[in-house]
């Protein structure tokens, strides 16, 4: 009998953590002041309408990850613009010759965690109730967050099966509204350990001793 493998679940979907802000039609807006309808820029298709977008909110039995922050300054100057945080596995863009040296794509995502350096890029843990912020557009994006070019929600399986059933139908019935089915391809290839891969597949993240030695600099900042 053939075997059907589940996507892995993540404790809680990757999203912004509250206070960052990301440009839009109106100018630098706070991620949680976003909603449905409104424009956000996107690297490669102009200012793109958000579809969906809400929060999760990690509980003590969420068992959530700690937080990536990304410190004033660590991708060039004043980029990010302020202390940034991000959920782990949210992806930031990398962009490089040395990227296309190694892994043939001068561009690429990589995820928050494995960019980590013990000094401008940390884990950081707090006692407080996190939040986290997804952005859905009608395909996956490269947006502007604090200077720095990052993924919007990605709804992969593993992604789609950490959100609530209710957050699930809501993303459908935005689907819906709009006549448009939300893709699952992502935009660019995810960094790996010995290659490149589309993060549909959930693959591995990149090793972090990999992942510390490109780390800062190479983020790609506006």
């Amino acid at each position: 009998m053939q075997k059907h493998h589940e996507p892995p679940r993540l404790k809680i979907a990757p999203g912004f953590c509250q206070g960052a802000t990301l440009m839009t039609d109106e100018g630098a807006q706070p991620v949680d002041w976003l909603r449905a309808g409104d424009r956000v820029m996107t690297r490669d298709h102009g200012f793109q309408k958000i579809l969906w977008a809400e929060r999760t909110i990690a509980t003590a039995s969420s068992r959530t990850p700690p937080q990536i922050r990304l410190a004033t300054g660590c991708a060039g100057h004043n980029i990010p613009k302020q202390n940034f945080h991000l959920h782990p596995d949210h992806r930031i863009l990398l962009k490089s010759p040395q990227i296309e040296r190694l892994f043939a794509h001068h561009e690429a995502f990589v995820s928050a965690s494995t960019v980590t350096n013990g000094c401008e890029i940390i884990e950081t843990h707090s006692d407080q109730q996190a939040s986290y912020f997804h952005i859905l557009f009608k395909q996956h994006e490269i947006v502007l967050a604090e200077g720095l070019w990052v993924e919007s929600f990605f709804p992969d399986p593993a992604a789609l099966n950490a959100l609530s059933t209710e957050q699930q139908t809501r993303i459908r019935d935005a689907s819906r509204r709009r006549n448009r089915q939300s893709t699952n391809r992502a935009a660019l290839p995810e960094i790996m350990a010995s290659k490149t891969a589309d993060p549909a597949k959930n693959s591995r993240p990149l090793q972090a001793s990999l992942g510390r030695l490109i780390a800062h600099r190479l983020i790609a900042g506006a």
